[in-house]
C-alpha cells in the first residue's frame, strides 16, 4: 500500500502597526520572540519605531521622528543598534536597556536609495554604505568616540554589499563590483581591504555569513542563464559555487548560520 503524506506549514499574519512603512528589517533576541524595526521612504510622514513581540501582543516604540529610509538593524547579546539616514546624513542608534535610545549623525554620507550593512564586534560597530559622490563603497567604525573612515572600492555601484565581523573583530565584506566585474569577497587586514573576485556573473546584492569554524558563506543572485540563487563558499583556498535555486528574481534578504546545517 502506498501512502501519500501531505505536510502544511500555514503562515500567521499580523499586524504590527499601519501607516506608510517601505522598509524592514527583524531579528530574533536572545528569547526567541521577534523584534522588528521599521520606517519609511525618506520623503515620507513616517516615524523610524521598534516592536517587539511578547508572545502575546506587540509593544511598539519610537526611534525618532524621521523616516529612516533603507535601515540596518542587528541584534547583539540583546543590545539593539540600528542604522538610517534622513535623506543626507548617515546616523547611528543603539539601545543599551530597554527603549532609551542614543542617536547620533556620523558625520558621512550614503546614497539614501541604497542598502546600508552593520555588522557590530566586541569593540565596536561596522558599516558600509554606497557613497552619494559616486561609485564608492565606503566602510565606516566608531574608535574612542570618533568615526572613521576608509574606502573599499572606487568601482562599486549602489544596491547590497554585506558586512560581517569575525569572532577576532576583522570586518569581511562581499559586494558587486564594476571593474573587475562581479562579485568580489574583501577582509581587512590592517588598513588594506584584501580583495578575490568570487563570481564574474553575479551578486548585484549579497549576503555574507561567517560559522563558527571561520567558514565563509556568501548567498546572491547570479546574472547568468536562468538567474539563479548561488551559494559560494571557500573549499582548499578555492571558492566553490552551489545553485540553490533557478530564479533569483525575488531577491536575496538574509543568511543565517545554523549549527551543522552550514
Amino acid at each position: 500500500m502506498n501512502i501519500i503524506l501531505f505536510i502544511i506549514f500555514l503562515w500567521n499574519i499580523e499586524v504590527i502597526d499601519s501607516g506608510g512603512y517601505s522598509y524592514t528589517s527583524l531579528e530574533i533576541n536572545s528569547s526567541n520572540m521577534p523584534q522588528v524595526v521599521y520606517g519609511g521612504d525618506i520623503n515620507s510622514l513616517s516615524y523610524l519605531k521598534y516592536a517587539i513581540y511578547n508572545g502575546a501582543n506587540w509593544s511598539t516604540f519610537i526611534i525618532d521622528s524621521l523616516p529612516g529610509g533603507i535601515i540596518s538593524f542587528i541584534n547583539k547579546r540583546d543590545s539593539i543598534y540600528v542604522v538610517y539616514t534622513d535623506g543626507i546624513s548617515l546616523f547611528f542608534a543603539r539601545s543599551l536597556i530597554g527603549n532609551v535610545w542614543v542617536k547620533e549623525n556620523t558625520g558621512f554620507f550614503p546614497d539614501p536609495y541604497d542598502a546600508l550593512s552593520m555588522d557590530v564586534d566586541s569593540l565596536r560597530p561596522n558599516i558600509v554604505f554606497f557613497s552619494n559622490s559616486g561609485n564608492y563603497l565606503v566602510h565606516i567604525y566608531k574608535e574612542n568616540g570618533i568615526w572613521y573612515s576608509d574606502t573599499v572600492s572606487n568601482n562599486s555601484p549602489g544596491d547590497g554589499a554585506s558586512i560581517f565581523t569575525d569572532s577576532q573583530n576583522i570586518p569581511h565584506l562581499s559586494f558587486f563590483s564594476i571593474s573587475p566585474t562581479g562579485l568580489i569577497y574583501a577582509k581587512r587586514q590592517g588598513n588594506v581591504w584584501m580583495k578575490e573576485n568570487v563570481d564574474n556573473t553575479g551578486g548585484s546584492v549579497s549576503c555574507l555569513r561567517i560559522n563558527e569554524n571561520g567558514e565563509i558563506y556568501i548567498l546572491y543572485p547570479s546574472f547568468s542563464s536562468e538567474s539563479p540563487v548561488v551559494l559560494a563558499y571557500k573549499l582548499n583556498q578555492n571558492w566553490v559555487l552551489e545553485k540553490l535555486r533557478d530564479s533569483s528574481l525575488s531577491g536575496i534578504e538574509a543568511m543565517e548560520i545554523f549549527e551543522n546545517k552550514i
